[in-house]
């Protein structure tokens, strides 16, 4: 019996393993599709490599604010929100009585009613005699620079001539220096309420005896929504906390005058203002450790505040892919 022949030829298989070549270009596939992968978690991190620099351009740009205008300086961080507030304490006018006029360094001249000139700390002084209501007015309500809502600073050579209340200096019937019979010295500002209106009056008493009449005084005063402070001749002489918006400006800075009249000499007069910078925010995908300090302080020379920070601080910042960096800032302002 003839058998016909399988019409489809048999199937064979090769059992050979991968050769080195074709090992080697699938080694390079799967390197080339987890390269692409971590590239693809690193996205997911937007603020690898900008959020640490953020931090430190902020704390730097302060540091150098306070050491250009030789005052104060603060960065508030919000831990909820990541945003970051520069705020500095800027002159915006200064006046030394030399000469004719009442001429301000910053173009804000006053006009004077019954005052003289006298010999000051430094060449002349504006001196207001016994006997009459003399005052001195400068027109600040229209110039913006003399917005005062987040603090302010009067510094002052101040020489009393009589042992008796007055009103010294009048900033916009905002805020001011009064002068108390027994030798104090009374600082007050006006807050505003919720809707931005004029509310209560802060007020703060030194000691007494800290002026003597007839004797040149430097006193400054300074409010910075955290503190109201008064310093005579270098010395700390009351202090409160107090955290209330200054109310708007909206009338002529006066010196003297009123109805118990200042008698006695003032120079070197500085008025300054808290301003705001730049505020920058962290990317959404970092977020600051919650026992970071709300504000960093630096003082006049760029030094980390010894009052509010007695040591070194350190920021921590964790990404959302878990990684993270911090920024110390020194005792001398250094940031890291």
């Amino acid at each position: 019996m003839n058998l016909r022949p399988n019409s489809s030829p048999r199937r064979r298989f090769d059992t050979r393993g991968m050769t080195l070549l074709e090992l080697l270009l699938v080694m390079v596939v799967m390197g080339v599709v987890m390269g692409l992968g971590v590239g693809t978690f690193a996205s997911l991190d937007p603020g690898r490599g900008t959020a640490a620099s953020t931090v430190r351009g902020t704390l730097r740009s302060a540091v150098q604010s306070a050491k250009a205008n030789r005052a104060p300086a603060v960065v508030q961080l919000d831990a909820k929100t990541g945003e970051l507030t520069p705020r500095g304490l800027v002159t915006v006018g200064t006046w030394h009585f030399e000469g004719l006029g009442l001429r301000g360094a910053f173009g804000v001249d006053g006009i004077g009613t019954d005052i003289e000139k006298s010999p000051g700390v430094l060449g002349e002084a504006l001196e207001f005699p016994a006997g009459a209501r003399a005052r001195a007015e400068f027109a600040i309500q229209d110039d913006p620079s003399f917005e005062f809502s987040g603090g302010f600073a009067i510094e002052c050579q101040i020489a009393p001539d009589a042992a008796s209340s007055a009103h010294a200096i009048s900033v916009g019937n905002v805020f001011g220096l009064y002068v108390l019979a027994t030798g104090a010295v009374r600082v007050w500002f006006y807050s505003v309420d919720q809707d931005g209106e004029q509310s209560g009056q802060v007020v703060l008493d030194s000691d007494a005896a800290v002026l003597l009449p007839g004797e040149w005084s430097k006193v400054r005063v300074e409010y910075d929504r955290r503190e109201l402070l008064i310093v005579v001749d270098g010395v700390r002489v009351a202090r409160m906390e107090a955290s209330e918006e200054v109310a708007r400006v909206q009338a002529p800075m006066i010196l003297g005058g009123g109805q118990k009249p200042f008698v006695g000499r003032i120079d070197e007069l500085v008025l300054s203002a808290w301003t705001i910078g730049e505020i920058r925010k962290l990317p959404a995908s970092v977020v600051l450790d919650k026992e970071t300090a709300a504000e960093i302080g630096f003082d006049a020379a760029g030094h980390l505040d010894a009052r509010r920070h007695p040591e070194p601080l350190e920021l921590g910042l964790t990404h959302l892919s878990g990684r993270r960096e911090t920024v110390r800032v020194g005792r001398w302002g250094t940031i890291e």
